[in-house]
């Protein structure tokens, strides 16, 4: 009887055992298609966030675009305005020499 009693306490301990596992495996289930899924969400995020990169760097380089073409508009006329002072400056280097 002593054997018996053993043996079903043995028996008990590996239902329990089996019942244990199977909640460590479905809490494991669970966790893994947590992660899955938070995976999923990040590669979706990671591809919004290139996409905005992309969007960015299309936007500045139209705007260094922008803003040569505005240097060079700015260049020229600073040397029409250097121009037209050297000649306003002969202009009056004449008319003083007409006066004196």
């Amino acid at each position: 009887m002593e054997k018996a009693g053993i043996q079903e306490i043995l028996n008990a301990l590996k239902l329990y055992s089996e019942q244990i596992d199977g909640k460590i495996n479905d809490f494991k289930d669970e966790i893994n298609g947590r992660m899955d899924k938070m995976d999923n969400e990040l590669l979706g995020l990671n591809s919004r966030m290139d996409k905005m990169e992309a969007k960015f760097e299309e936007r500045f380089d139209r705007l260094e675009k922008k803003l040569d073409v505005f240097r060079i508009e700015l260049q020229e006329t600073q040397e029409t305005v250097d121009f037209l002072a050297s000649k306003n400056l002969q202009h009056e280097r004449k008319l003083r020499n007409i006066t004196t």
